[in-house]
């Protein structure tokens, strides 16, 4: 039985011709995924499906024209809203305080302890602004991202 709400599969990496091209028939209405054995299992209707890329480089049309896009540039979201998330993620995410388990305490008071000893480097202007534009500027095998940045 299927649950209420949506569902998300979520892509993360470069579009491969080779494999995305046999999600096609998947993109399309129908719905379908075939298998290699011939085996075809159909997505539920409440079921979403997310390629996260750097860039379309290595998409092919057939793909592209089957997808809706959302584009962030790299001006989106500022370097401040990127180091705030970063540190609602140190200090232990987004969750409800109703969902917290109480042997879960010292783990959270040990998060809010390193949010609170970070938080002055992750001011404007400070260490950590001052050291991703410095990366910005240095080169790179892959091109630069301010998310994978922070996030390394």
């Amino acid at each position: 039985e299927e649950q209420a709400g949506r569902q998300w599969v979520v892509l993360d990496g470069d579009v491969d011709p080779e494999w995305v091209e046999n999600l096609n028939s998947l993109l399309d209405d129908n719905r379908l995924l075939t298998l290699p054995n011939g085996e075809r299992i159909s997505l539920p209707p409440s079921c979403r499906i997310i390629f996260e890329v750097e860039d379309l480089q290595h998409a092919t049309l057939a793909t592209i024209s089957r997808c809706g896009m959302v584009w962030f540039g790299d001006n989106t979201l500022s370097l401040p809203q990127l180091l705030d998330r970063a540190l609602v993620c140190v200090r232990g995410g987004l969750q409800p305080s109703a969902w917290v388990n109480v042997s879960a305490l010292p783990e959270l008071e040990l998060e809010s302890f390193c949010a609170s000893a970070i938080e002055p480097f992750l001011k404007p202007d400070e260490l950590m602004e001052q050291a991703i534009q410095h990366a910005a500027e240095l080169e790179h095998v892959m091109p630069f991202c301010r998310q994978r940045a922070l996030a390394a």
